[in-house]
Order: C-alpha cells, then sequence, then structure tokens
C-alpha cells in the first residue's frame, strides 16, 4: 500500500487537493531524509502530515504556496494537473492582475523583438507580461517590460537555485526585485528538459490572453499553444512572410484558425474590453 493510500483509508472524506499536497509533503520528507519521521507520522498520526509537514518545505524554499492557500491563484485549478505547491521569488500578488501571455522562438530576429517592444508599449500598466524566461522572445518580453515599467511574471523549469539560460542572469535578479520569478519545483531542482515542457502549461494556465510572436513547425511554443486553447482561451498569432523559417509556425496557426494579430492597437483595445 503506498503513501496516498495510508492516508485515504484513515481519512475517507479528505478532500483530493488535501490528498496531493500531502503526498507531495511525503515526498520531501523521503527527499530530505526523514523517512523516519514519515513511517511515525504514518503509523501513529497521519493527520500530522497535513499540518506539519510544511515546515520541512520551508526550511529549503523560503516562499511557496499550496493549493490550498488562499493565495493560490485559481486559474491554476483549471489545470487537471495543477502543481501542489509554487514556489516564488518576489511579489505574489501580480498573480491577482490580468494578464497577457507573450512567448516565441528562442532564436528571435528584429521583426519578433520589435513586435514585442511595441505591444508592451502600449500594454496599460495593470496587465502583467508573462513568460518563461527563455532566450530569445521570451527573455525579450520581460527585459522591455521591466524597461517600461510594467509587471511580469517568469514561470522557470527548474529551482530557483539555478539561473537558465545564463545570458538572462541579470533579467533573472532584475524580475526577483521588481517583478515574481515562479517555479513548481523545490529549490535545488535540477535543469531537466521535460521540466520546460511542463512549464508551459503554467504559462498557459495563468495568461488571459496568449501572443505567439514566432515559431517554427516544431516549437515548444505550439506546446503552450495547445494547453492554452485547452482552457478555452484566446490564442493571437504574429503573422509572418511566407518563406520566413521563424514563422513557419506561426503560419500553420493561423491557417488552424487562429486569430491573427493584425493591428496592435486593436489588440490592446480588444482585451483593455474584457
Amino acid at each position: 500500500m503506498n503513501t496516498l493510500e495510508k492516508l485515504t483509508q484513515h481519512y475517507p472524506e479528505v478532500p483530493h487537493a488535501i490528498q496531493r499536497v500531502a503526498l507531495m509533503y511525503t515526498h520531501i520528507l523521503q527527499k530530505y531524509h526523514h523517512e523516519h519521521t514519515l513511517q511515525y507520522y504514518l503509523q501513529h498520526d497521519p493527520r500530522v502530515i497535513y499540518t506539519s509537514i510544511p515546515t520541512h518545505i520551508h526550511q529549503q524554499n523560503p516562499s511557496y504556496l499550496t493549493c490550498l492557500d488562499p493565495h493560490y491563484p485559481d486559474k491554476l485549478l483549471h489545470l487537471y494537473n495543477y502543481p501542489c505547491t509554487l514556489f516564488y521569488q518576489g511579489n505574489i500578488d501580480l498573480l491577482k492582475l490580468p494578464s497577457i501571455g507573450i512567448i516565441g522562438s528562442r532564436e528571435n530576429d528584429a521583426y519578433g523583438e520589435r513586435v514585442i517592444f511595441e505591444l508592451i508599449k502600449r500594454l496599460p500598466e495593470d496587465i502583467v507580461v508573462i513568460s518563461g524566461l527563455a532566450k530569445g522572445c521570451d527573455g525579450l518580453a520581460h527585459k522591455y517590460a521591466l524597461e517600461e515599467n510594467k509587471p511580469t511574471i517568469a514561470i522557470i523549469g527548474s529551482g530557483m537555485a539555478y539561473t537558465y539560460p545564463l545570458c538572462n542572469k541579470d533579467l533573472y535578479q532584475k524580475i526577483q526585485e521588481r517583478g515574481l520569478l515562479l517555479s513548481e519545483y523545490e529549490y535545488h531542482e535540477p535543469i531537466r528538459k521535460h521540466q520546460f515542457i511542463q512549464r508551459n502549461r503554467l504559462i498557459a494556465a495563468l495568461s488571459d490572453h496568449l501572443v505567439v510572436i514566432e515559431s517554427t513547425l516544431h516549437s515548444g511554443t505550439l506546446i503552450t499553444v495547445n494547453e492554452m486553447l485547452g482552457l478555452g482561451k484566446e490564442v493571437y498569432v504574429v503573422p509572418h512572410p511566407l518563406f520566413s523559417r521563424l514563422g513557419e509556425g506561426n503560419l500553420r496557426l493561423l491557417n488552424e484558425g487562429a486569430n491573427i494579430l493584425f493591428s496592435i492597437e486593436e489588440f490592446v483595445n480588444s482585451i483593455k474590453r474584457v
């Protein structure tokens, strides 16, 4: 019998969200070599897992929310695999503001950069720019948001002990100080490729609207788009010339019926009215 089965056997009335948090806490105890503590809880009083184990997380991660916290963003609960815990550095209140996700290729060109700059410059000051702090379009979205004094949230695919990519090291620090850095991974969780794919669902869930700046046919950007569509949200795609390699993914999305971003002014006015 696994840990969760033992918990639900003792307390079958416990809501699913609490069960998920409890399971995550038991994982923390095992990871940091507190197996004896875990076994004691299970054998004597499993309820302690719901109330006492968060202290072990706090020792490793100074700031975090669980899905039971009143400040946990409701938008994430629409995901079937929402994270039990969010670790953060910066202004957590930014999660309460309306938002726009801006994503694109790591190999951006001058055209994509100009679109990002012009878009962010025209955004209202109470709309948060969300992206993934990757090289290229993501980093530019955060960069211009900070330069234009617009709020920004960076969602990363590793623990916060790691700065990736290194070219965004300065951005990483500025976002901690003036925006919000967010991760579902514990502080020392290393960088793994699949975690960036997982990260994309959080960008989609937290964004009220999504703008795709540039994408190739096999870009990870398209994963975020699919998550966005699955949540029933609007996706806007920047048009590109027919033979633009960085625009191939965008052209495919437009051909499949995505909204075309034909005017930045029109787009900004439309999200103001929502």
